[in-house]
C-alpha cells in the first residue's frame, strides 16, 4: 500500500505545481484578448452638398465633387436604375479621418459587391501608417464597424473595401502614435505614446474580408505588437513598451527636426513603421522657417496677439538684415489657448500664412494656398500650437506648408517649415 499512497500523494503535488506555474504566467489583462465594445457615437451631421447619379444595371461610377471618395458599382449589382447619393457628413467614428460620407439608399442591397474608395493626402494621415488605414461603416446601434479585407494603394494614396450595402461611411487609423510634430526647447523632454482603436483580440488574428470588426475609443496599444524604438538625432530616447521619453540635445543638432520611428508589427499587416519629429528650438524669441532647403529666416522678436472680435490669433514678426528691412511674416489662426493643437491651412477659413518679401506691394508673396489652373487649393501641412501663454508668457508653435505659393515668379509653389516663440501682448 505504501507505494501506491506514495504515488498518489506524488501526483498531487506535481498537479499542484502546474496549477501553480500555470497561475504565475497567467498574462495580465493588458496581454490578454478580451471583449472590448465599440464605441456609440451620435449621427454625423450634412457637412456639405450631396451629390447624385443614376446608376442602373450596366454598373457605373460615382466621385464625390472634393475627389475623396469614389463608389464602382459593377454590372448585374443593380436590377434597374437607382439613384445613388454622397453627402459629406462630420466624422463622428472615433478613429475617423477626414470627412465622413453618407451613402444612400440606406436600405438597398446589391446583387454583387460594391467597390468603395478612400482617397488621402498625407497629412491626413500624419499621426498613423497607410497600413494602419481602415474602412468603416456605421450601424444601426451607431457603433462604427470596421472591415475586414481592405486594401491601401500607397501609389495611388486611397484605401478600398467591398461591401452589398450602403451607410455612412468613413476611413480610420488602427494605430496611432502621439505627438506627431512637435517642438521643444534645448535640453527639454517630449513623451510619445501609442494606442489602438480596434480590439485587442482582432488585432491579434487576420482581418478577413467579409468579417466586421467594432472600433473601440482609443487605448493604449500592448507591447505584443512594439518591435523597437528608433531614433534619427543626437538627443536621447529612451522606450518603455507604448511610450518613450525624448530628450533633446543641449544645443540645437545640426539635422533639424530630429526623427523618432517605431517598428509595429500586425499579423494581419506585417512590420510598418510609425514615424514623428522633433523640431529642437533654443530659446530666442521670433518666427524661424526655411524655404525647401534655404538657409533658416529669422524674424525679431515678434509677437502674438488675440483679437476677440474676429476671434482670431495672429503671430507676426519682421524680417531684418543689418537693420534693413527684407520682409515680414504673419500666421493668423481661429481660436485662442481654449483651442491649441493643429489646424490645417484654410484660406477662406481664417488659417493663413504669409511671408511678404520686399519688394512689389502684392506679388512677393508667400501663401498658405496655390493655384492649379483656375483652382485655388489649400496647402497640405497645418500650424500646431504648443503653448499658450498669458499676456506676457509666450505663445510657441510648429508650421509645414507642403506647397505654399508663391505668387512673384509665375504662381510656383514651395515647401516651407518652422517654428515660432513669441511673447502674447494684450488683446486687440
Amino acid at each position: 500500500m505504501k507505494p501506491k499512497l506514495y504515488t498518489f500523494y506524488h501526483a498531487v503535488f506535481v498537479a499542484i505545481l502546474i496549477a501553480l506555474f500555470l497561475f504565475g504566467c497567467k498574462k495580465n489583462d493588458n496581454e490578454t484578448p478580451r471583449s472590448e465594445p465599440g464605441k456609440v457615437a451620435p449621427q454625423g451631421q450634412p457637412a456639405g452638398s450631396e451629390f447624385s447619379k443614376i446608376i442602373g444595371a450596366n454598373g457605373g461610377s460615382i466621385v464625390s465633387p472634393d475627389g475623396k471618395i469614389k463608389i464602382e458599382i459593377p454590372a448585374g449589382a443593380l436590377n434597374s436604375n437607382q439613384e445613388i447619393t454622397l453627402q459629406p457628413i462630420t466624422n463622428t467614428n472615433p478613429a475617423g479621418l477626414a470627412m465622413a460620407y453618407r451613402l444612400t439608399p440606406h436600405d438597398i442591397q446589391f446583387e454583387k459587391p460594391v467597390d468603395l474608395f478612400f482617397f488621402y493626402n498625407p497629412q491626413e494621415i500624419l499621426k498613423t501608417s497607410p497600413d494602419a488605414l481602415g474602412i468603416a461603416y456605421q450601424d444601426d446601434r451607431g457603433v462604427w464597424k470596421a472591415l475586414g479585407g481592405v486594401q491601401v494603394n500607397k501609389e495611388l494614396k486611397f484605401v478600398k473595401v467591398s461591401t452589398t450595402h450602403f451607410s455612412d461611411w468613413s476611413f480610420f487609423e488602427s494605430i496611432h502614435i502621439d505627438p506627431v510634430n512637435s517642438s521643444v526647447a534645448v535640453g527639454g523632454q517630449i513623451q510619445f505614446q501609442l494606442s489602438r482603436t480596434l480590439p485587442y483580440a482582432d488585432l491579434l488574428t487576420p482581418l478577413v474580408p467579409g468579417k466586421e470588426y467594432e472600433v473601440i475609443d482609443r487605448v493604449p496599444l500592448e507591447n505584443t505588437f512594439i518591435k523597437q524604438w528608433t531614433l534619427s538625432g543626437e538627443g536621447n530616447l529612451q522606450s518603455a513598451g507604448n511610450k518613450a521619453n525624448y530628450t533633446a540635445p543641449a544645443q540645437e543638432p545640426e539635422i533639424n527636426p530630429e526623427t523618432v520611428s517605431v517598428a509595429i508589427s500586425l499579423p494581419q499587416k506585417g512590420q510598418f513603421f510609425l514615424l514623428a519629429t522633433v523640431l529642437v528650438v533654443g530659446q530666442d524669441e521670433g518666427i524661424f522657417f526655411k524655404i525647401e532647403d534655404g538657409p533658416l529666416i529669422k524674424t525679431d522678436e515678434g509677437l502674438a496677439q488675440y483679437f476677440p472680435t474676429s476671434g482670431e490669433t495672429q503671430v507676426s514678426g519682421t524680417v531684418r538684415v543689418n537693420d534693413n528691412y527684407i520682409g515680414s511674416v504673419e500666421i493668423n489662426w481661429r481660436g485662442s489657448g481654449t483651442n491649441p493643437g493643429s489646424h490645417a491651412w484654410d484660406m477662406l477659413g481664417g488659417i493663413n500664412f504669409m511671408y511678404r518679401v520686399k519688394g512689389s506691394a502684392l506679388n512677393n508673396m508667400y501663401y498658405e494656398h496655390y493655384n492649379i489652373g483656375d483652382t485655388w487649393n489649400n496647402s497640405m501641412g497645418q500650424v500646431t500650437i504648443q503653448e499658450y501663454g498669458a499676456v506676457n508668457n509666450f505663445v510657441t508653435g510648429t508650421f509645414v506648408l507642403d506647397k505654399s505659393g508663391y505668387f512673384g515668379d509665375g504662381f510656383t509653389t514651395y515647401k516651407i517649415e518652422g517654428y515660432f516663440r513669441v511673447k502674447r501682448v494684450a488683446n486687440n
